[in-house]
């Protein structure tokens, strides 16, 4: 698990963006769009684009879909 955020905490120390250099990485965010992923992370990766959604559910029913994203060819900024 990594951090693509502003604020990765721990994430960054304990597991350095470097590392992941080349690497395909799977984007998981609530309520968002291919766009505006791409827009946040799109300089972070050599392409992105959209897998399924997932449902998740809450005492069985359905609560909200989870957007899910393959971002290829990780670019860490340097």
């Amino acid at each position: 698990m990594i951090c693509l955020g502003d604020d990765p905490r721990e994430y960054g120390i304990i597991h350095p963006l470097s590392a992941y250099a080349g690497r395909d990485v799977v984007i998981v965010t609530p309520r968002t769009s291919l766009r505006t992923v791409r827009r946040m992370f799109g300089r972070n990766f050599v392409s992105i684009d959209q897998l399924p959604a997932l449902q998740m559910l809450h005492s069985g029913k359905f609560s909200m879909l989870i957007a899910v994203f393959m971002g290829r060819g990780f670019k860490p900024a340097v």
